[in-house]
């Protein structure tokens, strides 16, 4: 097995909740590792990386995290995985170049991280 999916393996057993409503599982599945930036965004496994990955169970991950900004996932990320955050390291995925270094900023990850943090719900917690 590739080294990236290993890690990726163990990066999940880190975090037992979905980090948007708190499940451990949804209609009897486990929890499933989100990435951020789509894999067909990021070839060459560029998007195997901790700053990418987001814990869901699947009715978050088919709902509303399909079609979420990603300035607010990196928000879920910042408060819930603060360890592997990291803005410019996942802008690269996409963009090795970062030709494009404020296609998310970090003023609106922390304004997405302040409403999300005003909801008053932890789920990760």
């Amino acid at each position: 097995m590739d080294p990236k999916l290993t890690d990726r393996k163990g990066w999940a057993t880190d975090f037992d909740k979905c980090w948007m409503c708190g499940g451990t599982s949804y209609a009897g599945l486990p929890l499933e590792i989100h990435e951020i930036e789509r894999r067909s965004h990021a070839p060459k496994m560029r998007w195997a990386h901790r700053c990418n990955y987001f814990r869901a169970c699947r009715r978050c991950h088919d709902g509303p995290l399909a079609t979420m900004a990603h300035a607010m996932q990196l928000a879920y990320k910042t408060l819930a995985d603060p360890k592997n955050y990291d803005l410019e390291s996942w802008l690269k995925i996409r963009d090795p170049d970062l030709r494009a270094p404020h296609r998310v900023t970090q003023d609106e990850v922390d304004g997405f991280a302040s409403v999300i943090v005003g909801w008053g719900k932890f789920k990760w917690k």
